[in-house]
């Protein structure tokens, strides 16, 4: 009995080492797999973080475009419009002054001066 118990002990022993080499092994290599990941994860994050920058930036950058351009074009129409009134007002100013000198050349003309009547 002595020598089964003490082959049994062995054996359990030895059984007992190999799992223990197994655990610590698989548990080496789930560190591995693990740091792995997470070392890619952070490159993954990083690298979607850096496109998304990237991609925020050209759409900042075009917006300002699009607006730079918008204001360049309303400045453009508001001159114009603006040049445009004042030819009309101008026009408009010159038109009124023929027909106040042409109505004030017809009213002497109608109606001379009181002293040459008599």
């Amino acid at each position: 009995m002595t020598t089964a118990n003490s082959e049994q002990k062995t054996v359990l022993t030895t059984a007992n080492s190999e799992q223990k080499t197994v655990m610590t092994t698989a548990n080496s290599e789930q560190k591995t797999v693990l740091t792995t990941a997470n070392s890619e994860q952070k490159t993954v994050m990083t690298t979607a973080n850096s496109e998304q920058k990237t991609i925020m930036t050209t759409a900042n950058s075009e917006q300002k475009t699009v607006l730079t351009t918008a204001n360049s074009e309303q400045k453009t129409v508001m001159t114009t419009a603006n040049s445009e009134q004042k030819t009309v007002l101008t026009t408009a100013n010159s038109e009124q002054k023929e027909v106040l000198i042409m109505a004030n050349s017809e009213q002497k003309t109608v109606h001379p001066p009181a002293h040459t009547m008599c």
